[in-house]
């Protein structure tokens, strides 16, 4: 783990890092365009924030979550109201 300017932890896992701004999106990656399966990625938020998102079996569901790592196999962000990091474990094929 590492440490980001306020104290919080950032998995040193993370090998491939995305900023989304606040009122942003993050559309998510997919393996291949044959398997459909999304790359899971987890967020790091910067302050509080509510996140609407889908999950990698499909689901929609809207979150308030507090500022710092939070470890859930995220597919797509759909609205994040606070900027925030997607944090990939590697960089997929089509970024």
């Amino acid at each position: 783990m590492i440490q980001d300017a306020k104290g919080r932890m950032i998995p040193s896992w993370a090998r491939y890092v995305e900023n989304i701004a606040a009122g942003g999106t993050h559309s998510g990656y997919k393996e291949s365009e044959e398997s459909g399966n999304y790359v899971p990625f987890a967020l790091y938020l910067y302050d509080d924030s509510t996140i609407t998102f889908t999950t990698l079996e499909g689901g929609s569901v809207t979150h308030t979550f507090g500022p710092g790592y939070h470890a859930i196999a995220f597919a797509t962000i759909t609205a994040c109201s606070g900027a925030a990091l997607a944090l990939f474990a590697y960089k997929p094929e089509n970024a």
